[in-house]
């Protein structure tokens, strides 16, 4: 989590002020991109980490309602000054419920908190948005003039490149608070969206061209010997068969990636891992059927999903046979029922480290008053 900043003597006027040349305020249909940016990149990171998008996160949905009208409220010009009590009485959320998600904001790195003190006297918090085409001269203009340790966030290199600055001068007018559907380049970096065999075929029947169709159905029935010889196994590739072939493969090997990281064997974890494809595809169509509610492009993260997952269901499953073993006191015993529940020492080393590893996370949720 980021640390909060302490700075002295802001005034928002006189800062708005020396900023308005560099960091204008934006339009209605700019801030709503800043806005459904910022709210892709959070599904993002979340999708990579958990395998849950933040409406699956949140356990309310004032908490979603507040989070896109907190950046909406940041948007306009990259920051604000701001006390909890007016942002209560404004969006109609509690103050503990607001600070949640404050927080979150902050511990993923999409905000700066900066707490201010004017002639000695505490003054209102300053928030600063990090994915926003003014962050930059934000950053540059506070460093200069309150606080010498602030650093740019990890968020903004990773998400914010130059060719998403150029979508914020477009768009068509609309509230902040409204979302449509979005041009392709502005979806992040590690966000792809599923399209359907369905579409594919769509597409193709769209072309006029025969051999266009041909060549399209020589790809479909390839698809299984192309992914199979880079080491898919067939079960994974039918379970999957809605994604093109290069998407199959790279699910696949961000799935051996992280069977890596903890000593395991992708392919002796076969069920576990179709077990978390389906979890994924079921969380995929309830995050489509929000994405289309609320008129905006479903984006998801495939790969980063059924990975997130995985690691909860080899969790529970390796843990319930450890469990079963500890029941015995006798080493005999105990080293009989590993053979027989076929639990090796690689999968107690993984259930210790995935332990500690969702210890870290659910205390940081329950510090959040997720759970």
């Amino acid at each position: 989590m980021e640390k909060v900043k302490k700075i002295k003597n802001f005034l928002l006027s006189k800062v708005k002020s020396d900023l308005s040349d560099k960091a204008p305020i934006l339009s209605q249909d700019q801030i709503t991109n800043v806005v459904e940016y910022n709210l892709s990149v959070v599904d993002d990171i979340l999708l990579d980490a958990e395998g849950i998008t933040y409406a699956e996160y949140a356990p309310s949905s004032k908490q979603y309602k507040f989070l896109r009208n907190f950046i909406s409220f940041l948007a306009q010009q990259g920051f604000s000054q701001v006390k909890e009590e007016y942002l209560s009485t404004k969006y109609k959320i509690s103050r503990p419920t607001l600070r949640v998600v404050i927080e979150f904001l902050l511990d993923l790195g999409i905000i700066h908190k900066l707490k201010n003190r004017r002639k000695a006297k505490i003054a209102p918090t300053v928030y600063v948005l990090v994915l926003h085409p003014n962050y930059l001269d934000n950053l540059k203009y506070l460093t200069e003039n309150f606080s010498d340790d602030l650093t740019v966030s990890e968020v903004f290199t990773t998400y914010f490149t130059k060719d998403f600055t150029e979508v914020f001068t477009k768009g068509e007018s609309q509230t902040p608070c409204e979302s449509k559907a979005e041009p392709a380049k502005i979806i992040p970096n590690k966000a792809n969206e599923v399209k359907s065999l369905k579409d594919n075929i769509i597409y193709k029947q769209e072309d006029n061209s025969a051999d266009q169709t041909i060549e399209f159905k020589e790809y479909y029935i390839e698809k299984e010997k192309y992914a199979a010889a880079q080491g898919v196994p067939t079960d994974i590739i039918n379970k999957l068969n809605t994604l093109d072939t290069n998407q199959i493969i790279d699910v696949w090997k961000s799935i051996s990636r992280t069977l890596a990281k903890y000593g395991l064997n992708s392919t002796q974890y076969l069920n576990e891992i179709l077990e978390s494809c389906e979890l994924a595809i079921s969380a995929y169509y309830h995050h489509k059927s929000q994405a289309y509610k609320s008129g905006k492009n479903p984006q998801f993260n495939f790969a980063g999903c059924i990975c997130g997952k995985l690691k909860r269901v080899l969790y529970q499953q390796l843990k319930g046979k450890m469990d079963k073993v500890r029941v015995f006191k006798n080493p005999l015993l105990k080293e009989n029922a590993k053979v027989m529940l076929g639990l090796t020492d690689t999968d107690e080393r993984a259930v210790l480290t995935l332990f500690k590893e969702f210890k870290n996370v659910d205390k940081g949720l329950e510090e959040l008053g997720v759970y």
